[in-house]
């Protein structure tokens, strides 16, 4: 017959002293020392709390196009993880086309299925009309569709917004953007539509940090 031996656990329990709540204006007058020199502990802010929760997480931006979507993804302090352009065939229809678009979109975003996936798609532009809006529409809604039911956040940004966000200005031509995203992130992009959506992504990490806010005309957010 085998008997436990329980001599390991049944050391005595102490209680633990109860601290005292110290609040968050308090001086923490109390030292350590750390490899010889002393160090004054740090203060957890709500806003680092929240910077460490989406450390880990990635920002998708989008542009769609039928005939060149751009993507870019870019991590928690802005680096580029990832760009990819996604021309499709005018030769096919648009059913074929919108397909193949979702399917490399989908592709690119679930390599970094492991990590929170923050995606900010480009909205359609007001007052435009024609069969290529209407087509256009179509992606955008079916990209949206497949972002639901992939269970993935997404927000939807005005035209304006992104162009306002990087150069100052809602009518700003794509050579501008180009040129304002060198300038500031010191990055040059041969191809408009992955700049745009690079500019996309900035800007949903800069809504995410907290050190760009939204306007009430820009609160146009879905979510899984």
């Amino acid at each position: 017959m085998r008997f436990l031996n329980l001599s390991l656990n049944c050391r005595p329990q102490t209680a633990t002293p109860r601290r005292r709540p110290v609040r968050r204006s308090t001086i923490i007058n109390e030292l350590w020392n750390e490899e010889g020199t002393n160090a004054m502990p740090k203060v957890k802010t709500k806003r680092t709390a929240i910077k460490s929760k989406l450390k880990d997480a990635v920002y998708v931006g989008i542009d769609q196009s039928l005939l060149d979507t751009g993507i870019c993804i870019v991590d928690a302090y802005g680096s580029i993880l990832e760009t990819k352009s996604v021309k499709s065939d005018p030769k096919h229809t648009i059913e074929a086309r919108i397909n193949y678009i979702l399917d490399e979109i989908d592709y690119v975003i679930n390599q970094y299925s492991q990590r929170k996936r923050i995606v900010y798609v480009e909205g359609l532009a007001f007052g435009a009309r024609g069969q290529g809006m209407t087509n256009l529409a179509g992606l955008h809604h079916a990209l949206r569709l497949m972002l639901l039911k992939d269970e993935i956040e997404y927000s939807v940004i005005a035209p304006t917004t992104v162009k306002k966000f990087v150069c100052g200005s809602g009518t700003a031509k794509k050579e501008m953007m180009m040129l304002r995203i060198y300038k500031r992130w010191g990055i040059e992009f041969d191809n408009n539509n992955i700049a745009d959506a690079f500019g996309i992504a900035q800007y949903a990490l800069a809504i995410a940090n907290g050190s760009y806010k939204k306007v009430s005309n820009e609160k146009n957010k879905s979510k899984k």
